[in-house]
């Protein structure tokens, strides 16, 4: 669970059932719902707001955009070497420095965003 940086009527859920979920506190129901491939194991919102982030059970994040939850990219987080080379579950999300002013559609802010996000796996 995670809460709307911005905007504190709203957070983000998953789980088992692999369903990214955005919710509206003061109507006590699901806004928004996107279907992730994995079980979701972490969640976090990018620190400007803009994209609702999944960490899955085999070490993959995706990013949503939050307005929607339509899905914007992935990114694989797995250990180079050892023995958790594979992939293994993403259990913490965070970011290393806020997100700039890049165009959100351009090829630099998609390496910038995907530079930022670091995870924790075990």
């Amino acid at each position: 669970v995670d809460f709307h940086p911005l905007d504190d009527r709203y957070f983000i859920s998953g789980g088992l059932d692999k369903k990214l979920r955005l919710w509206n506190i003061t109507d006590g129901r699901v806004k928004d719902w996107a279907q992730a491939p994995e079980v979701i194991t972490s969640t976090r919102f990018t620190p400007d707001g803009k994209y609702a982030v999944a960490g899955l059970l085999r070490g993959q994040v995706y990013l949503y955009e939050a307005d929607g939850l339509k899905y914007y990219t992935q990114i694989a987080c797995r250990n180079r070497s050892g023995k958790n080379r594979k992939g293994k579950k993403v259990t913490g999300i965070s970011f290393l420095r806020e997100v700039d002013d890049k165009s959100e559609h351009s090829e630099e802010h998609h390496a910038s965003l995907t530079e930022r996000l670091s995870e924790t796996g075990r």
